[in-house]
């Protein structure tokens, strides 16, 4: 049985923080591009860890199981460079699929965000 993506959203998705990046951005004293200060926008979403068959689909080694995938509803527009916070770690959006023609959905692929003081 084929459920729609709005069951599955209402079903399974959580309501996530995300910080959506503003236009355009300055350099810092050492040189490193900082995006402007953008908006927080709270949205419904399922997050997953991506598969083996997802990992297949993308250029070799440009992700990992330990990146995530993110679906939104069709109408929730997240671009690259939006961060959230997901069980503690920051991620950053890399990629967008827009399948809102077929199911009503956007599926992001984001990566964790690895600062200095992080550990390994």
């Amino acid at each position: 049985m084929m459920r729609s993506a709005r069951y599955l959203m209402q079903k399974y998705g959580r309501f996530i923080e995300f910080s959506v990046p503003g236009p355009g951005g300055t350099y810092n004293n050492r040189g490193r591009y900082v995006k402007l200060d953008g908006t927080q926008l709270k949205a419904r979403a399922i997050i997953a860890h991506l598969t083996s068959e997802d990992l297949r689909l993308y250029e070799a080694g440009t992700y990992t199981s330990n990146d995530l995938k993110v679906i939104t509803s069709g109408h929730v527009g997240l671009p690259i460079g939006t961060t959230f916070v997901w069980k503690g770690s920051e991620y950053e959006i890399q990629e967008v699929t827009d399948n809102s023609h077929i199911a009503d959905a956007q599926v992001h692929v984001a990566v964790k965000v690895v600062t200095k003081n992080d550990p390994a």
